[in-house]
């Protein structure tokens, strides 16, 4: 629930991030742009990965390291490190989210 709700946090804000960081509004998209795109990556790697070495491991190890890159986005000196650190942050994150069925099924 926390990946999918960060996207919709940073959109809100965009305006605010693009003054701060003293870019285009177009390009303070981008950190949406490649958070989803971290989220539409992650599976392809994470999926698998569910399969072979089990649910607890697939799950809460990337989901910390989702939430680490989360906290590295939330302290960006940079433009560059917050775009970045989103990728990171929601390929990382998109293991819980996209093992949910998973989960469910074996229920």
């Amino acid at each position: 629930m926390s990946a999918t709700w960060a996207s919709s946090a940073y959109s809100a804000g965009t305006e605010q991030i693009a003054h701060e960081f003293n870019v285009g509004s177009q390009v303070a998209v981008l950190g949406t742009t490649l958070f989803l795109f971290g989220f539409g990556l992650g599976p392809l790697l994470w999926a698998p990965l569910f399969e072979v070495y089990g649910r607890r491991i697939a799950v809460l190890t990337p989901m910390f390291v989702g939430i680490c890159f989360s906290f590295g986005s939330a302290v960006a000196k940079d433009f560059q490190t917050l775009i970045i650190t989103r990728f990171f942050g929601m390929f990382f994150a998109s293991a819980p989210v996209t093992n949910t069925g998973g989960v469910l099924g074996d229920l």
